[in-house]
């Protein structure tokens, strides 16, 4: 493990560290021992780690980033109560669930979460159904609604009135996600189950059912927070 932090130094006077494309299969469990504990940010994208642990004493960290990495849970993560942003797009994340209830219980004070291009989240870009990452979105705001101070999810900023809609109607909008086994003629088509109909005073259009929706998982490659500027940081 040493030789592979070999040349890895801290900078922004000691607060951000950055271990990029050195094949880490885990975080080192002396990271804090060698770089010290007042890291704010730490970034560990492109590396092979498969759990989020060993960040206890790490205490002042508001900046963890992991993208493309094998990461499957989030199970091991500590407590990190000063953590604003959590970047973990491309990874191995397929229980949705598992991973928001976490998200809830141990990084309460979030307000920057990416997830994209991972099995549990549809592409905003490439599903089928466009309607598939907004329902998305207002399941994990749903999932999330005790994290008030959220204000991006992935690349965009989320507003009040999705928010709104997500208490009213975020529970009906999980989407199923499409096993890596099913043929292409079934990742090709939308299904729709367990369809609620939302009652409203005008004609009801699209946006009025709701239910689980089948996507196409599209790959590694991070798509993550392509609108959020260096001053929203």
């Amino acid at each position: 493990m040493t030789d592979t932090l070999e040349g890895i130094s801290t900078t922004n006077n000691g607060t951000h560290l950055s271990i990029i494309g050195r094949d880490l299969e885990s975080i080192p469990t002396d990271l804090a021992s060698q770089f010290g504990e007042g890291i704010t940010e730490l970034h560990l994208n492109h590396n092979n780690i498969k759990r989020v642990q060993h960040l206890e004493r790490f205490s002042k960290l508001k900046s963890l980033v992991l993208d493309n990495n094998d990461v499957e849970d989030i199970s091991d993560a500590p407590q990190l109560k000063e953590l604003e942003t959590f970047w973990i797009n491309s990874n191995n994340v397929s229980d949705l669930d598992a991973f928001l209830n976490i998200i809830e219980r141990r990084f309460p004070n979030l307000k920057w979460l990416s997830l994209l291009k991972n099995p549990a989240c549809p592409s905003e870009l490439t599903s089928h159904d466009t309607d598939d990452y907004q329902r998305h979105r207002l399941y994990v705001l749903y999932k999330l609604k005790n994290l008030k101070q959220l204000k991006y999810l992935d690349s965009k900023e989320v507003s009040a009135a999705e928010r709104k809609e997500a208490e009213t109607r975020g529970s009906f909008c999980k989407v199923m996600v499409a096993t890596p086994t099913q043929s292409p003629e079934q990742d090709n088509v939308p299904v729709i189950e367990n369809v609620s109909q939302v009652s409203q005073s005008k004609k009801p259009q699209a946006s009025s059912f709701f239910g689980y929706t089948k996507h196409v998982y599209t790959g590694k490659h991070s798509e993550g927070n392509r609108f959020i500027k260096n001053n929203d940081l």
